[in-house]
């Protein structure tokens, strides 16, 4: 027993077999949970509209338009149209997200945590926190913007520049969170190749750093360009239902 305990730990075809059988409980656990909170917006709202007109019409109306890209909403209505409008194919569009989000993170925490048992330890307390497993069984674009962040975070310290472009690329056209979670991934990168690797400013910043940060960013750009473009605004107008709740915070509300 102990002998096969150790063969999943220390390979990574087993290991990824038990994340596999992990997501599938998941899915098989979740697969009739409705959709409430902001996904009734993100998922449920944005999704129809894409699905009864058209998967690429992403100027959504604006008594609901939040400004954010509908990406998961997107992603509904593709899934929908293939398998039909129920809750286990919308369940079954997070089922590569969150498998993809425990691979990324284990091998995350294995980079940093180099003993294997403290590294299941370390897994085990992060992957079993409410925060993180509660997202694991409901349709959500915060488990897609986590498995991006991890994909570029990975690519970034195990030096993958083909992860690191997929996982900046997506990041940029998710929400808006995972837009200044690209910046922070940008202010990373140079702080870890300033502060760890010790590289000069000089060589850090050059064309090819900036470009790179640039291109995986363009979704993002086009987006909000063309939302300037065609609406002329990007999160809030006077029309808006959550237009009360935008107002310039003063120096108190801003430390509390």
């Amino acid at each position: 027993m102990l002998k096969n305990i150790t063969l999943i730990r220390n390979s990574n075809k087993y290991r990824n077999l038990l994340f596999l059988m992990i997501t599938s409980l998941l899915f098989l656990l979740s697969k009739e949970n409705g959709l409430f909170w902001d996904n009734v917006l993100f998922a449920s709202k944005m999704g129809n509209y894409l699905f009864e007109n058209s998967i690429f019409n992403w100027s959504i109306p604006d008594s609901f338009d939040p400004g954010h890209p509908p990406f998961l909403g997107f992603l509904l209505a593709l899934v929908w149209k293939i398998f039909g409008q129920n809750l286990w194919s919308s369940h079954l569009l997070m089922f590569p997200f969150i498998f993809g989000v425990i691979v990324q993170l284990f091998k995350f925490i294995s980079f940093y945590v180099k003993d294997e048992k403290k590294a299941w330890l370390a897994f085990a307390f992060i992957i079993l926190d409410p925060t993180l497993s509660t997202q694991f069984i409901i349709v959500n674009p915060e488990v897609i913007i986590v498995f991006f962040f991890f994909l570029a975070f990975n690519g970034i310290i195990e030096n993958n520049k083909k992860l690191h472009f997929i996982g900046l690329f997506f990041l940029s056209i998710i929400s808006f969170r995972s837009m200044m979670l690209l910046a922070g991934l940008f202010i990373f990168d140079f702080l870890n190749r300033i502060i760890i690797k010790k590289e000069k400013i000089k060589s850090v910043l050059n064309f090819n750093f900036l470009l790179f940060y640039l291109i995986a960013s363009l979704p993002g750009i086009f987006y909000i360009v063309w939302r300037l473009f065609t609406k002329g605004w990007l999160q809030t107008h006077p029309n808006s239902p959550w237009s009360s709740l935008w107002q310039l915070a003063t120096p108190k509300i801003f430390f509390k």
